[in-house]
């Protein structure tokens, strides 16, 4: 060795150890970390990395990356390798030709990127593992940058199980060796790392035909190597049967998107590619994963891949940590689905088994209330389908916003609030391990269509919708009903759903007071009706208006909490700006007495849930879910709400006898804390997505 003045020489014989104890297990089992040449050859050397007692069944390999050849970013191969060794696994890690750990280091010389020599050397090692009973198929391979494209490469050659590429860029198999002599006509300085003034004629033209040429022919260039394009090399990692985890920071997923990786990946999903694409977040991109919190991220999604593979082999899990179910939560956000959602956003806040995300449908354009609108002499009818074409309107702006999310990847499982959302989305159910809950069907919701009348007709033009929403229930892999009437409906010859495949889930609300004391309520106050609905005419609102003005007014308040326009008189008090989500509804059925919803319309309205657990009697019509919801007598009192004289006779009762309404709003509360608690729901759900995951096909055939 000479120092840089040239004229000193020292010679070093270093003392090599080819075995070491470098860490120990709970139950005192040391893992060891071994050296030994790959079939004879100086220049390979493998690190082995084991629990000593234990026999393996598979293996992970770390590929080689740039100058940080067989101990990663910042040691992170050593780290993994340590910490995953055990529950059946073996970790290998090596040293490529030219990467300066092993063989002879010349003057001058640089680690050559993509070189024929380390392609050799990444397929040496699992020809190695081969022979030492690891097959391809039992391994992960583990890659950074250039060693992610290393183990893309090799995986293909190998036909290995998994894949997991960090920092992928380089997408294009044909892939020149980047040695002192490429760098050069690049113009780049390889002493100094100092990229070229001006950018090639051939650089400065890809962005011009990244936007200007189709899919297909960017695609056919990049099979050329002229272009990075990922969907080719994808595709190719799915055709070996290849599992692939491709983990991107900000700076890869820009370029990933740049080179039209989601057109790409749109293309394999439409065929059932199931690969995943992770994003790690850092606010200063990072794909070197020198930061310690990308670092962290990436040695996490490590460990996950490391215990999927020992679910593979049918071993054990041994990290006791598990990545958290990714699920998106599409609403058709109609009616009170928003307060559902807003109920499972609070549920789903302090669980970490499962990642929601919520993707709530938004109104029609101008072009959708167009094709929606109802045609003339037809509407009077019912004759005109347009709660069908409304639907297929509303369904197809969610169909695109999922298929747009879904081709980002992430996503282990969706859940539909309802099937309506997705009419016409088969395809989509059938390929994403998929749950919906429903409040109604179809054929049940025509003859409470709010803002039209049934007719002779609604039941045969109602039946135009079972070719759209069928097909989506029979793809599902569940169906949970809010209600008995649902599920006799969904197991009924209209809609043919096997018993097996559907279950009651009352779907529940949150409150506070599921768990906080009811309000005291003095028995010789003068007592509060009070209305919970967006519109007065669809809910019922004006019916009760009308018989408290008539008959009540001298008896009792009421309390309108409503969108529409009302005036204030005395006793009437209107609140228009509560929306979803908004806690001063509890405040105001705290102090509230008695709930009447006369709405004739609603299937399973949240309304009567919250005022019951609020402690107050609730007044209804018999229609969907409500007699599970408010049970007559006991919680409250079911009358025909098309009827005035039935209504003023429920409410006479109940102003009546305080003693009555504290023992029905007791009971109603007890009733939603057992059969309505959002907790509960939410347990039933996460169940349910956890069942369709593990029953849906790993990888559908390429």
């Amino acid at each position: 060795m000479a120092d840089r003045a040239g004229d000193t020489t020292l010679t070093l014989h270093p003392l090599i150890r080819r075995r070491a104890v470098v860490g120990v297990l709970p139950d005192g089992s040391p893992i060891v970390e071994e050296i030994e040449s790959v079939r004879g050859s100086s220049d390979l050397q493998l690190f082995s990395t084991r629990v000593e007692v234990e026999s393996a069944l598979g293996a992970v390999v770390f590929q080689s990356t740039a100058l940080e050849p067989a101990w990663g970013p910042t040691r992170a191969w050593v780290d993994s390798a340590r910490e995953n060794a055990g529950g059946g696994l073996v970790c290998f890690r090596f040293d490529k030709a030219g990467g300066g750990e092993a063989g002879t280091v010349d003057g001058g010389e640089i680690a050559v990127l993509y070189s024929h020599e380390s392609r050799r050397d990444a397929h040496e090692v699992f020809l190695a593992l081969a022979d030492r009973g690891l097959p391809s198929s039992a391994t992960l391979s583990v890659g950074l940058c250039s060693g992610a494209w290393m183990a893309a490469e090799s995986a293909i050659r190998a036909r290995a199980g998994t894949v997991l590429l960090f920092g992928m860029i380089q997408w294009s198999r044909v892939r020149e060796p980047v040695t002192r002599e490429f760098l050069s006509a690049l113009g780049y300085d390889a002493e100094n790392v100092s990229p070229a003034a001006t950018k090639s004629a051939r650089t400065r033209l890809k962005p011009l035909l990244r936007r200007l040429l189709p899919y297909s022919a960017w695609e056919a260039l990049g099979r050329r190597g002229i272009t990075q394009v990922p969907g080719p090399l994808l595709g190719e990692l799915w055709r070996a049967g290849v599992r692939t985890t491709v983990a991107l920071t900000p700076q890869d997923d820009d370029h990933f998107v740049a080179q039209r990786g989601d057109a790409g990946l749109r293309r394999l999903r439409r065929r059932g590619y199931r690969g995943r694409i992770e994003r790690i977040p850092s606010p200063q991109g990072d794909h070197d994963l020198y930061r310690p919190d990308t670092r962290e991220a990436a040695r996490r999604l490590i460990r996950e891949e490391a215990d999927a593979l020992r679910s593979r082999l049918g071993l054990p899990t041994v990290r006791g940590e598990h990545r958290p179910l990714r699920a998106l939560f599409v609403n058709e956000n109609i009616g009170g689905h928003a307060t559902v959602h807003l109920a499972l956003r609070r549920a789903f806040a302090d669980r970490d088994d499962i990642a929601a995300e919520f993707l709530d449908a938004e109104g029609p354009g101008i072009v959708g209330k167009v094709l929606r609108a109802p045609v003339p002499g037809l509407a009077r009818a019912d004759l005109d389908l347009q709660p069908l074409r409304g639907q297929l309107v509303h369904s197809w702006a969610i169909n695109k916003r999922v298929r747009q999310r879904l081709n980002r990847g992430d996503i282990d499982a969706i859940h539909l609030y309802t099937q309506n959302a997705m009419l016409g989305g088969t395809r989509i159910v059938r390929r994403v391990p998929t749950v919906i809950t429903t409040d109604s069907v179809g054929l049940r919701n025509a003859f409470s269509i709010p803002y039209r009348s049934p007719t002779r007709f609604t039941r045969k033009a109602s039946r135009a919708a079972l070719p759209f929403e069928r097909p989506v229930l029979d793809a599902a892999h569940h169906v949970l009903a809010n209600a008995l009437p649902v599920v006799e409906s969904l197991t009924s010859p209209d809609y043919g759903l096997s018993p097996d495949s559907v279950s009651l889930l009352r779907m529940g609300i949150w409150s506070p007071f599921l768990t906080k004391e009811l309000p005291k309520r003095p028995p010789d106050r003068r007592p509060t009706v009070v209305f919970l609905g967006t519109s007065m005419d669809r809910k019922g609102g004006t019916l009760l208006l009308e018989a408290w003005r008539s008959c009540l007014r001298d008896r009792a308040d009421l309390l309108l909490i409503t969108l529409d326009a009302v005036a204030e008189e005395p006793g009437l008090r209107v609140v228009r700006d509560l929306r979803p989500g908004d806690d001063r509804l509890w405040e105001l059925l705290a102090g509230s007495d008695i709930m009447c919803f006369p709405s004739i319309i609603d299937q399973a309205p949240n309304a009567v849930l919250e005022a019951a657990v609020a402690g107050l009697p609730v007044i209804a019509h018999p229609a969907g879910a409500i007699p599970e919801m408010v049970i007559d007598g006991v919680t409250g009192l079911l009358v025909d709400g098309s009827d005035p004289r039935a209504v003023v006779g429920a409410l006479d009762t109940l102003i009546s006898d305080p003693g009555m309404r504290r023992r029905m709003g007791e009971a109603g509360c007890a009733h939603v804390r057992e059969h309505y608690n959002i907790v509960r729901s939410a347990d039933t759900i996460v169940c349910a997505l956890h069942r369709a995951v593990d029953a849906f096909p790993e990888e559908c055939e390429p």
